[in-house]
Protein backbone atom coordinates (compact mmCIF):
# COMPACT_ATOMS: atom_id res chain seq x y z
CA UNK A 1 0.00 0.00 0.00
CA UNK A 2 0.65 3.53 -0.72
CA UNK A 3 0.22 6.65 0.71
CA UNK A 4 1.82 10.49 0.75
CA UNK A 5 1.44 12.75 3.98
CA UNK A 6 3.10 15.66 5.50
CA UNK A 7 4.85 14.93 8.29
CA UNK A 8 4.50 17.19 11.63
CA UNK A 9 7.00 20.17 11.56
CA UNK A 10 7.41 19.92 7.78
CA UNK A 11 5.83 21.11 4.61
CA UNK A 12 6.85 19.06 2.24
CA UNK A 13 4.91 15.49 1.42
CA UNK A 14 6.48 12.17 1.76
CA UNK A 15 5.62 8.90 0.52
CA UNK A 16 4.99 6.11 2.72
CA UNK A 17 5.13 2.19 1.65
CA UNK A 18 3.24 0.02 3.75
CA UNK A 19 4.32 -3.65 3.94
CA UNK A 20 1.86 -6.77 4.97
CA UNK A 21 4.35 -8.33 7.08
CA UNK A 22 4.44 -4.82 9.38
CA UNK A 23 7.15 -2.25 8.35
CA UNK A 24 5.88 1.55 6.83
CA UNK A 25 8.57 3.17 5.38
CA UNK A 26 8.94 6.89 3.80
CA UNK A 27 10.44 8.35 1.39
CA UNK A 28 12.26 12.03 2.19
CA UNK A 29 14.21 14.03 -0.51
CA UNK A 30 14.85 10.43 -1.92
CA UNK A 31 15.96 8.44 1.07
CA UNK A 32 13.96 5.46 2.11
CA UNK A 33 13.70 5.19 6.12
CA UNK A 34 11.79 2.89 8.25
CA UNK A 35 8.87 5.26 9.88
CA UNK A 36 7.25 2.45 11.99
CA UNK A 37 7.90 -1.53 12.27
CA UNK A 38 5.20 -3.42 14.14
CA UNK A 39 6.14 -6.79 12.62
CA UNK A 40 6.34 -7.96 16.31
CA UNK A 41 2.60 -7.52 16.58
CA UNK A 42 1.38 -8.52 13.28
CA UNK A 43 0.28 -12.79 12.53
CA UNK A 44 2.66 -14.31 10.57
CA UNK A 45 1.58 -14.82 7.23
CA UNK A 46 0.72 -17.93 5.25
CA UNK A 47 3.59 -18.44 2.16
CA UNK A 48 2.09 -17.02 -0.52
CA UNK A 49 -1.58 -15.48 -0.57
CA UNK A 50 -2.37 -14.47 2.38
CA UNK A 51 -5.30 -11.61 3.31
CA UNK A 52 -3.65 -10.89 6.88
CA UNK A 53 -1.14 -8.99 8.32
CA UNK A 54 -0.93 -5.02 8.19
CA UNK A 55 -3.73 -4.29 5.81
CA UNK A 56 -4.19 -0.24 6.36
CA UNK A 57 -2.88 3.32 7.09
CA UNK A 58 -4.47 6.56 6.95
CA UNK A 59 -3.87 9.29 8.62
CA UNK A 60 -5.96 11.65 10.56
CA UNK A 61 -6.98 14.88 8.33
CA UNK A 62 -4.62 17.22 10.63
CA UNK A 63 -1.90 14.14 10.98
CA UNK A 64 0.60 17.67 10.24
CA UNK A 65 -0.07 19.43 13.16
CA UNK A 66 -1.04 16.73 15.79
CA UNK A 67 0.60 13.71 14.54
CA UNK A 68 -2.20 11.04 14.47
CA UNK A 69 -2.45 7.69 12.62
CA UNK A 70 -4.55 4.93 12.33
CA UNK A 71 -3.19 0.98 11.89
CA UNK A 72 -5.50 -2.08 10.77
CA UNK A 73 -4.11 -5.21 11.20
CA UNK A 74 -4.25 -8.92 11.97
CA UNK A 75 -3.20 -9.08 15.54
CA UNK A 76 -0.10 -11.86 16.19
CA UNK A 77 -0.59 -15.40 18.44
CA UNK A 78 -4.41 -14.88 17.14
CA UNK A 79 -4.66 -18.03 14.81
CA UNK A 80 -7.52 -20.49 16.16
CA UNK A 81 -9.66 -23.09 13.98
CA UNK A 82 -12.85 -21.67 12.50
CA UNK A 83 -16.30 -23.23 13.60
CA UNK A 84 -18.79 -23.31 10.37
CA UNK A 85 -21.88 -21.92 10.45
CA UNK A 86 -21.39 -18.65 12.79
CA UNK A 87 -24.15 -16.19 12.44
CA UNK A 88 -22.61 -13.35 10.32
CA UNK A 89 -23.64 -9.69 11.14
CA UNK A 90 -26.61 -8.23 8.33
CA UNK A 91 -26.57 -4.68 7.81
CA UNK A 92 -30.30 -5.26 6.53
CA UNK A 93 -31.27 -6.68 10.01
CA UNK A 94 -30.50 -4.57 13.22
CA UNK A 95 -30.58 -7.95 15.66
CA UNK A 96 -27.71 -9.29 14.54
CA UNK A 97 -25.38 -6.19 14.42
CA UNK A 98 -25.02 -6.25 18.26
CA UNK A 99 -23.88 -9.89 18.84
CA UNK A 100 -21.65 -10.51 21.72
CA UNK A 101 -18.89 -12.48 19.85
CA UNK A 102 -17.53 -14.41 22.75
CA UNK A 103 -14.72 -16.67 22.75
CA UNK A 104 -13.79 -14.85 19.54
CA UNK A 105 -9.40 -16.45 19.99
CA UNK A 106 -11.09 -19.79 19.53
CA UNK A 107 -13.87 -19.39 16.63
CA UNK A 108 -12.18 -17.30 14.71
CA UNK A 109 -9.20 -18.00 12.56
CA UNK A 110 -7.22 -14.39 13.28
CA UNK A 111 -8.59 -11.39 15.00
CA UNK A 112 -8.21 -7.49 13.69
CA UNK A 113 -7.58 -4.61 15.26
CA UNK A 114 -7.53 -0.95 14.59
CA UNK A 115 -5.61 1.53 16.75
CA UNK A 116 -4.49 4.86 17.03
CA UNK A 117 -0.69 5.88 17.06
CA UNK A 118 0.75 9.55 17.55
CA UNK A 119 4.14 10.69 15.96
CA UNK A 120 6.02 12.10 18.98
CA UNK A 121 9.00 13.42 17.82
CA UNK A 122 10.81 10.64 15.78
CA UNK A 123 8.91 8.25 17.72
CA UNK A 124 5.38 6.74 17.02
CA UNK A 125 3.26 5.10 19.83
CA UNK A 126 -0.10 3.37 20.31
CA UNK A 127 -2.49 5.66 21.81
CA UNK A 128 -5.37 3.33 22.21
CA UNK A 129 -6.15 -0.20 21.49
CA UNK A 130 -9.86 -0.32 19.52
CA UNK A 131 -9.95 -4.06 18.94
Amino acid sequence: MIKTAILPNETQESLFVVTQVGEIYFLKNNILKLFLDIKNRVLQLNEGYDERGLLGLAFHPNFQTNGLFYLHYSIKDSNGTPIPNIPRPNPCNIDTLNLDWKDRNRIYDHIDTIEEWQLNGNEAIKKKNNS
